[in-house]
């Protein structure tokens, strides 16, 4: 008798320079908040240096129910002097296909640890400042997250709908079709809705991919 294959969550982090061993904040929440928790798949991180590895697992995936996954930020400088290379990344990753659904936080992942607060919609400042407004005691560290993960894990309810809240609030003056994007994620192989999210700063659609966790986790 064969073997199962055992389904797989392929979780890509860009901005992740660990190595072979994934070292991100993003690495370190969604292990210690999704990995035991999954039924039936394995959660399976990709740093920046497996980027090949990704893309090889995406063209070839060894079960057809596979999921892929990228999380990424804008991340760009506060004079905004990389902006051009940011486009590029965000454009690149979107253009892998829609069979790995990308998922942006602007302009970094802790807006969406803010959202555990209430909504959260102010103008990026500086990386500090936004670090400062997740807790007074929060760093990039492991050890951070492995304190704080049962209350990461049980407010995600609250934290998805403001996050949800946020993005009604920096779309609100937008077209109809733009407004489609408070619940839906968006293309950004369209440059000009890429553009369009830059210039609002602060959003992120994280709790969609928690949803979608969740979803494998029942």
């Amino acid at each position: 008798m064969s073997r199962e294959i055992r389904k797989i969550v392929h979780l890509f982090i860009p901005e992740d320079s660990g190595g072979i061993k994934p070292n991100s904040c993003e690495a370190h929440y969604f292990k210690l908040l999704f990995q035991r928790r999954l039924k039936n798949y394995q959660l399976k991180i990709y740093t920046h240096a497996q980027e090949t590895k990704f893309k090889k697992a995406l063209k070839f995936s060894a079960h057809p129910d596979d999921k892929f996954f990228i999380i990424t930020d804008l991340d760009f400088t506060e004079d905004r002097s990389n902006l051009k290379y940011v486009k590029k990344k965000i454009s690149n990753l979107a253009a892998l296909g829609e069979n790995a659904q990308l998922f942006v936080s602007g302009r970094s992942f802790e807006v969406w640890l803010c959202m555990y607060h209430g909504v959260y919609t102010k103008r990026f400042i500086s990386q500090s400042a936004l670090n400062k407004a997740v807790a007074r005691d929060y760093t990039k560290k492991e050890r951070w997250y492995i304190q704080e993960r049962g209350r990461l894990y049980n407010n995600l309810k609250p934290a998805s709908a403001n996050a949800k809240k946020s993005r009604r609030i920096i779309l609100s003056g937008g077209t109809r079709d733009q407004k489609r994007y408070v619940t839906e994620l968006p293309n950004f192989n369209d440059e000009a809705l890429l553009d369009y999210f830059i210039a609002r700063e602060t959003f992120t659609y994280v709790d969609l991919l928690v949803k979608e966790l969740q979803y494998l986790s029942r």
